[in-house]
């Protein structure tokens, strides 16, 4: 391919971008590269071989370097103390955990146990199970959750990268009184002013913080009666905003096979409610496409179905699926164990709101041409069930669950009809 300044555009989208210049130095390399895409923050690294170095003979193999991964860092027992003591004296304390916090399961599990309220971004989904008393889930950008944080005394960010199109654009207010733990110092107030930044392994700092707390936090009585109708608010609205397709997610949640995984395409219905609604089995199971790209579902989906021994369902829109059609043959290839619950509404159904809402309702380029996905299908030897009737969905999930390989389960959202409410891009705070 050898496109002008490669390793410099590989820097641009890596951890940390690599050249092997010489056969002797292939193994350390390597290693060095492996060792820097897992030490924390973990990113994706870039290993360059030139075409030369790749056909070139060495006199015997050297030995394999040892594969040394640095420790995180720990923090000071004071800091730990001053964090413990913040939140001993709270009376609505609320933890924010992102995907930083995967590896804090024990710890965040014991403070939500002890009365502190769990919200979490899309990649913290499942530290906490959803169905925690004291959790929210990803419910974040919503006026419920918005006076949850008026009325918060400390909230303390967890990993969290506090992206834009999960606070409104940054005009979701957080508590003035607020602590950001981050393995990467980089995120210090990146996007949001904190009292105290703690630069820490979150596993640890928030075992010793649930240690030094325990049996002596002060969180006022009526706080978890609070979260539990904050909850069944922004669940009741949500299932008013997809109408008719809440029969199909509590079809879907009842028929999850256990320790699948939900992958999720950038559609509107992952939008609406794939992303926050239906629960998942654990923090690793939720994958989706965090940078926005659409396309990305099939090709995750098809790894975490290989990767997982129950499988995985996938969500994805007619407009994504067809980025990547040609995916679907690699999982039949692959015998993959994957269900692809395709929402159809014939195009790019945001574009179409955007476009509505904002622009007076021109439409352009996207009413695409939408191939028959029933004869692309058959074409591959892969299962196929349309839905035209939300009563059939159960039992078409069943047989595609039942099967050994992969199956498509596509709902006729033309046939079906629409959400009750449009969704028109990521929510953004009404300033009227």
């Amino acid at each position: 391919h050898e496109a002008p300044a490669q390793l410099e555009m590989l820097r641009a989208i890596s951890k940390r971008a690599f050249r092997i210049d010489s056969a002797e130095t292939a193994l350390a390399i390597l290693t060095e590269a492996a060792a820097t895409a897992l030490a924390a923050p973990q990113g994706p690294v870039s290993i360059e071989i030139p075409i030369d170095i790749q056909a070139a003979t060495i006199a015997r193999l050297p030995e394999w370097p040892e594969l040394t991964i640095a420790d995180g860092p720990v923090a000071a027992p004071s800091r730990i103390k001053v964090l413990a003591d913040e939140l001993k004296s709270a009376r609505r304390p609320i933890l924010l955990l992102g995907g930083g916090a995967r590896g804090a399961i024990k710890a965040a599990r014991r403070l939500a146990d002890a009365g502190v309220a769990i919200i979490t971004s899309t990649s913290g989904r499942g530290i906490v199970p959803e169905d925690h008393p004291m959790s929210l889930g990803a419910f974040n950008c919503t006026a419920t959750v918005q006076k949850l944080y008026d009325s918060c005394d400390l909230l303390i960010v967890v990993g969290s990268r506090l992206r834009g199109n999960e606070t409104w654009t940054y005009d979701l207010r957080l508590p003035s009184r607020m602590v950001q733990i981050d393995i990467d110092p980089a995120a210090d107030g990146r996007c949001y002013p904190n009292e105290l930044f703690i630069e820490a392994d979150a596993a640890s700092l928030l075992d010793a913080v649930a240690d030094l707390t325990d049996g002596r936090l002060s969180v006022a009585p009526n706080f978890a009666d609070d979260i539990a109708l904050a909850r069944e608010a922004m669940v009741a609205q949500m299932r008013e905003e997809i109408g008719p397709y809440a029969a199909l997610v509590d079809a879907l949640q009842a028929r999850m096979p256990q320790g699948s995984a939900w992958v999720r395409d950038v559609t509107i219905s992952n939008s609406m409610w794939g992303n926050r609604y239906l629960r998942i089995g654990d923090e690793r199971a939720g994958i989706h496409a965090v940078g926005g790209g659409i396309g990305q579902g099939l090709p995750m989906g098809i790894g975490a179905a290989l990767a997982r021994e129950a499988g995985a369902v996938t969500l994805s829109g007619d407009g994504g699926l067809s980025l990547c059609l040609g995916e679907l043959a690699t999982a039949v290839d692959e015998n993959a164990n994957l269900t692809l619950i395709l929402m159809n509404d014939q195009g790019y159904g945001v574009i179409r709101n955007i476009q509505d809402a904002q622009y007076g309702g021109r439409q352009y380029y996207s009413n695409i041409q939408v191939p028959d996905f029933a004869l692309v299908a058959k074409s591959i030897g892969m299962a196929h069930r349309r839905v035209t009737r939300l009563d059939d969905f159960p039992e078409a999930l069943d047989e595609a669950l039942a099967l050994s390989g992969p199956a498509i389960v596509e709902i006729d959202m033309t046939q079906i009809g629409g959400f009750a409410k449009r969704f028109a891009g990521p929510p953004t705070l009404d300033k009227k």
